[in-house]
């Protein structure tokens, strides 16, 4: 345990940069090749893959390719299992043109990525016995979603560039390389630069240990780094010095690249009051509540435990660098940190805990078992979070967490337990009638209960089998807002109020959320549509809807006229998508379109794809965007889904890539723009018609307009509606 004579201390951070000199791609338009004879193979659902040139000149593709070109098919294990030597090596390789000198090469990959590959560097055209000479350099042990740069080794150069997949990293789906890049040996540029360790103390001289890496990752010698600091601060023979201020900065210049590190000045956390401390996890040495905790790092990508940090009138806190996920517990009180804690058995309240980082950024306090509460960190103070737990039976694994983009360095002290309840307390608090206001997918409760000693209330919501907490101060009105509805239902809440022990009889409100507006009605002709969904084509049928592993779903809603569209939550993020159609596209004239009416109650985007069930690769994707509280309408040509190269079946509808929680779609349906005759008259005529020979007799007289060739035999027909005669061919 270090022990400070100051009372205060300071968080270094690491600071990135990326270079603004891109080096040149030496593969971009070069000739691309597959290793030895393309091969063919068919997955274990069926599909048929081809490993051609075609497929793999996506891998130089400017911009970054996002299709997938396959290395090898699901049989997994590498290349060089039974099944895969059956079907030949799927490698392939690169003509420069000319013999270069080649200093990295970057990939990237899909979730079914090589998790180990190989690179050789030759001036003679390869041929598949290259395998079995020693690679110019070899990768393992990598993941998936990963992009990863290979720095060769110094001095390799050559014309041609083989690339090989050995092993994968998902044994379902083989191995999908996204994009391949190669540049030349270039000078070192300043990228990164980390300062540790991430506290020292105010006015005391700290060795610190200064890391420089170069684009490559590769580190950079200190004697080619020049290191500044900030007038409040100094940094001599490798020791720093703050002398005053909340924040100071380190600079790192190397050429035309100067990075910075903050370093934040912490003052001691303030000292809990005894009375809130029903049970200690982590506390001040100073009262008469101190604990002492345990701690495990996990998923810690470089974190750190630096210990507990003394204050010179006894605060502590525990200090972690680089903090993605900390599991915390009193040993003494708590069991293991994966023991089981009894919230209302024990009388607990909430989870109190004092946090200090050095990043503007969120988090969570998780417990297992699906119960989070989100907390936002200021960067530079002591951040006070509480977790309500008192209507939570059991809990396990306490911990903080990160994601890696929030990864910083914190402080955390004061953890401790509230009591539940006011001892002596019999009485429940006094519940007054809740009122409601309904949004179309949100409902905002107010809410307003009195006791006679708590000064805190704690209300119960429930709605269907969701249950929600809020808490408010005793006889002060609160809002609550329930989110994630559907819109134009009606909802039955019941909301009780608590002191932590006792609990008032439940008050209920019914409220209806408001309609979402109708889609606009579409406007083509029957003829000239395959509908997936749709009412106004009779395509009423919900479609079957894959998450492919993701969180999303999906349901139906009802507009607010009683309309039913597809409704997907959850989607943030997610990926999946329509499935199991049978769109058949072969007898509809050329051009066509797929078209879908989408909306939400927010601004955002999600990719759109018809997944063909002919097709020999993979299908680009369109980003079809949505205006908050409104219907858009989309006609996307399907010329921009790669056809007519993939045949006519359509098989799936993905949607990806969305940055939207909830939306919903209606009006999905394919249909061209070309002339049949009747639907014309149909579209901008009356509804019923008359239908002639073409000898002008007479054949069928004021019939529906979508209607009016339905089971004629074959030949050339006269139909009249309105001021529009059209001459129809039926086949």
């Amino acid at each position: 345990m270090r022990k400070f004579t100051k009372s205060a201390l300071v968080l270094a951070l690491a600071a990135t940069a990326l270079s603004a000199n891109a080096q040149d791609d030496l593969l971009a338009g070069k000739p691309i090749y597959t290793l030895g004879e393309a091969k063919t193979w068919t997955s274990t659902n069926d599909a048929t893959y081809t490993f051609v040139t075609s497929d793999l000149e996506k891998l130089v593709a400017t911009p970054t390719n996002t299709a997938n070109v396959y290395l090898f098919p699901e049989a997994g294990g590498g290349w060089n299992t039974d099944a895969n030597k059956e079907i030949g090596i799927q490698g392939f390789y690169i003509d420069l043109g000319s013999s270069e000198g080649v200093g990295t090469v970057s990939t990237t990959w899909e979730g079914a990525a090589a998790s180990a590959y190989s690179i050789y560097l030759t001036d003679e055209e390869p041929t598949p016995a290259i395998l079995n000479t020693t690679p110019t350099y070899s990768a393992s042990g990598l993941g998936q979603f990963t992009a990863n740069t290979a720095v060769l080794p110094e001095g390799s150069k050559g014309r041609y560039l083989v690339f090989q997949g050995t092993d994968a990293t998902n044994w379902g789906w083989g191995v999908k390389i996204r994009s391949i890049k190669a540049t030349a040996p270039a000078d070192a540029v300043l990228t990164t630069f980390t300062a540790a360790p991430g506290i020292v103390a105010l006015g005391e001289a700290t060795d610190m240990t200064l890391t420089f890496k170069d684009q490559n990752g590769l580190d950079i010698a200190a004697d080619e780094v020049e290191v500044g600091v900030s007038d409040n601060a100094t940094y001599a023979d490798g020791k720093l010095t703050v002398n005053s201020g909340d924040k100071a900065t380190i600079t790192a210049t190397m050429g035309e690249e100067t990075l910075t590190a903050d370093v934040w000045v912490a003052a001691a956390p303030a000292l809990p009051v005894a009375s809130d401390i029903k049970t200690a996890v982590f506390t001040n040495t100073v009262t008469d509540y101190n604990a002492t905790a345990g701690w495990v790092v996990a998923y810690n990508g470089g974190a750190v435990n630096a210990g507990t940090i003394t204050f010179p009138d006894g605060e502590v806190a525990q200090e972690f660098l680089n903090t993605r996920c900390v599991f915390f517990h009193n040993t003494a009180t708590t069991g293991a940190w994966n023991g089981n804690i009894k919230p209302i058995e024990n009388g607990y309240r909430t989870l109190h805990m004092d946090v200090f980082g050095t990043k503007d950024c969120d988090g969570v306090i998780d417990f297992e078992g699906g119960f989070s509460v989100p907390f936002t960190l200021e960067a530079g103070k002591w951040n006070s979070v509480n977790a309500n737990i008192a209507d939570r039976e059991t809990l396990n694994n306490m911990s903080i967490r990160f994601t890696e983009a929030n990864m910083c360095d914190v402080l955390l002290a004061n953890i401790y337990f509230t009591a539940a309840y006011v001892e002596g307390d019999e009485t429940a608090p006094v519940l007054e009638e809740v009122t409601a206001t309904a949004a179309e997918t949100t409902i905002t409760l107010t809410l307003k209960a009195t006791d006679d000693l708590s000064a805190d209330v704690y209300y119960t919501i429930t709605v269907g089998d969701m249950t929600y907490t809020t808490s408010g101060k005793s006889g002060e009105a609160v809002e609550y807002t329930v989110t994630g509805l559907d819109s134009s239902t009606e909802y039955t809440i019941s909301v009780t109020a608590g002191d932590g022990k006792n609990v008032s009889e439940a008050k209920v409100v019914t409220v209806k959320t408001t309609g979402m507006p109708d889609a606009p009605t579409p406007t083509v002709a029957a003829s000239k549509v395959v509908a997936v969904f749709s009412a106004a084509y009779d395509a009423t049928a919900v479609p079957a809807f894959d998450a492919w592993g993701s969180a999303a779903s999906m349901t139906t809603a009802t507009t607010e006229n009683g309309e039913t569209v597809l409704l997907f939550n959850n989607y943030n993020g997610q990926w999946g998508g329509l499935v199991n159609l049978t769109v058949d596209l072969s007898g509809m004239k050329d051009p066509k379109y797929l078209h879908l009416d989408i909306f939400s109650g927010e601004a955002g985007s999600v990719s759109v794809a018809p997944v063909w069930g002919d097709a020999t690769g993979d299908t680009p994707n369109q980003a079809v965007a949505t205006a908050a509280g409104e219907w858009k309408q989309y006609d996307l040509a399907l010329t921009d889904f790669g056809y007519p190269d993939h045949g006519n079946s359509v098989i799936q509808l993905s949607l990806t890539n969305s940055t939207l929680s909830q939306f919903a779609l209606n009006n999905v349906y394919f249909y061209t723009t070309a002339s049949t005759g009747i639907e014309d008259v149909a579209a901008d005529g009356p509804a019923v018609v008359n239908v002639y020979g073409v000898h002008g007799v007479l054949v069928r007289s004021n019939v529906a307009a979508s209607e009016a060739t339905a089971g004629l035999a074959p030949g050339i027909y006269i139909v009249a509606g309105g001021n529009k005669v059209e001459k129809v061919l039926v086949r």
